[in-house]
């Protein structure tokens, strides 16, 4: 696991969505941008609106590339088909020169496929970095799994094997290490933390691929409904324009929350990951957003949203504590791993028996391998009958 990667994801969940009201900070007069002396003639009727329309396609463009980079399922490339649609329409948005549509197509076309291709790359950065399977405990397993007091009471025992190194012969020294390591494996093994496999039911997998490819329908529902109306039917039911210009408007303003949320919720529910928390910062923001476009109000997305914070700040409260308990692991199976690469010096020293050794040592690196799907005892049992195997060997140059 990549702590780093993890706090990053975390971070941006988090903040991202409250990015859309950056669009407050700008100019609500002027129809002209200057960006770094250099001015875009953008034909919104505003700068502050012309960067709404900018942020409400970048922030789901940034949600779904995580959502994206970080889901271990065949079916996340169907994540392309609102990933690309958003992206394509973020191209439109930013054209200040409104040329020939049909030269716009062209340009979007070319520039969406150039971010497809380098998602796919970043993936294949992301899975070297951190793989595709990651940790699955609920936050009562985290709370609940001792990591904190593992990692306390391990420093202290390779502090004292290690202080005594220079007194000891390199077997016995290599003894030391190796039941370290194996106590360590088996208290590992009964954290939430252990990788574990996860697999969803294939008919839900295809149901979810529907919905992927459904959202575009979803982005484009107002063309339905007439325009200058404030009060039509739509696909039979009733509705009202709620403060907006006329119900198009509305039901667009509506489906461009819905065509992300949906994601988001269905990240949440598959994720297995410690911060899937974090996911509930925006799910909880646009939820509120939705709910608010009901009410009669004057203004939506702007500073009245601020009353969901309460909320987040639970989100966050809950993230740093269970930030605090995989720290411990990080930092354990750090410990771990220069144990394991210690012991694989001294193995490679003893060259009468190097050969054997070497056959022991890949054995136990594939009995790790399957630490998260073997049963407890049986698992227990296998490790001791091979470290006993090893340690006779060591002991027989004694």
């Amino acid at each position: 696991m990549n702590y780093r990667w993890d706090i990053l994801v975390c971070i941006v969940l988090l903040i991202m969505p409250f990015t859309l009201y950056l669009y407050l900070l700008f100019d609500t007069e002027s129809s002209t941008l200057s960006i770094w002396g250099i001015r875009i003639e953008h034909g919104f009727r505003s700068n502050d609106f012309y960067i709404y329309f900018i942020l409400i396609k970048v922030i789901p463009i940034v949600l779904l590339s995580l959502l994206f980079l970080n889901t271990p399922y065949w079916w996340r490339y169907c994540i392309f088909s609102p990933l690309a649609l958003y992206f394509f329409n973020l191209i439109k948005t930013l054209d200040p020169n409104n040329f020939f549509e049909w030269q716009m197509k062209l340009v979007g076309l070319f520039l969406t496929s150039f971010f497809i291709g380098l998602m796919l790359f970043s993936e294949h950065i992301v899975l070297k970095i951190i793989g595709r399977n990651k940790i699955s405990p609920s936050y009562l397993e985290i709370l609940q799994s001792g990591i904190k007091k593992t990692y306390k009471s391990l420093r202290p025992q390779l502090t004292n094997i290690r202080s005594q190194q220079s007194t000891n012969k390199k077997k016995k020294y290599l003894k030391r290490l190796f039941g370290l390591r194996l106590l360590l494996d088996h208290k590992l093994s009964d954290t939430p933390f252990v990788k574990k496999p996860y697999y969803l039911n294939k008919n839900l997998e295809y149901f979810l691929v529907f919905v992927f490819l459904f959202i575009p329908v979803i982005y484009y529902l107002q063309l339905f409904l007439p325009e200058g109306e404030t009060q039509s039917r739509f696909f039979g039911i009733p509705i009202k324009s709620y403060g907006f210009p006329d119900t198009s408007i509305f039901i667009w303003f509506i489906c461009q929350k819905i065509c992300i949320l949906i994601p988001l919720c269905i990240w949440f529910i598959v994720s297995r990951t410690w911060w899937k928390y974090a996911i509930l910062s925006p799910i909880i923001l646009y939820t509120f957003q939705i709910w608010q476009t009901f009410q009669e109000v004057n203004i939506v997305d702007e500073s009245e949203n601020l009353k969901a914070l309460p909320f987040m700040l639970i989100v966050v409260i809950t993230l740093i504590t269970l930030s605090t308990f995989v720290k411990y692991y990080s930092k354990t199976m750090d410990i771990y791993e220069d144990i394991s690469d210690e012991i694989d010096g001294l193995l490679d020293e003893f060259n009468p028996e190097k050969a054997l050794l070497v056959q022991k040592k890949s054995e136990f690196e594939k009995l790790k391998a399957t630490i998260s799907i073997e049963k407890g005892e049986e698992r227990l049992k296998s490790l001791l009958k091979l470290r006993d195997e090893l340690l006779i060997k060591i002991n027989s140059g004694n």
